[in-house]
């Protein structure tokens, strides 16, 4: 028999083996996963089975399904940031070493395409660009105006 004095489960007809099946879920679940859940919530629903939460449980309240809706909007926006950040080079913002200035001066004396020397560098052509410039070997953009 169980204990009555147990917090009773979140969602309606859920069990404490249902709680522990769900926990052993992988914690680094991604974002968009994680926003779904959220919504889910914020709207009553269990997120995995889609039935209906407890009316008296305490996602009900307006502060927390709010918090629950403004945490999946922030969550979207961050699994869009690492969706863009991944289509980026892999050193785009990351600083430049003694390594690197020397390989893009020795790229740009040799007359290699910019294009080129970003991919050897995982820059952006833009990020090679601006490197140049400050390196002396390019001039800025003319101002627009």
């Amino acid at each position: 028999m169980e204990d009555p004095r147990a917090t009773p489960p979140v969602f309606a007809g859920e069990s404490a083996a249902d709680l522990a099946t769900d926990s052993a879920r992988d914690p680094h679940a991604a974002p968009g996963e994680a926003a779904a859940v959220l919504q889910a919530l914020a709207a009553g629903l269990h997120p995995l089975n889609g039935s209906s939460l407890r009316a008296d449980a305490a996602w009900n309240l307006p502060a927390v399904r709010a918090s629950l809706a403004e945490g999946a909007v922030a969550l979207q926006s961050l699994e869009r940031q690492r969706a863009r950040r991944a289509r980026l080079p892999p050193n785009v913002g990351k600083p430049w070493s003694a390594s690197d200035d020397a390989r893009l001066l020795e790229a740009f004396d040799a007359r290699e395409d910019l294009e080129a020397i970003a991919t050897a560098l995982g820059r952006t052509r833009t990020g090679v660009r601006s490197r140049l410039e400050r390196h002396g070997r390019l001039a800025p953009p003319a101002p627009v105006g």
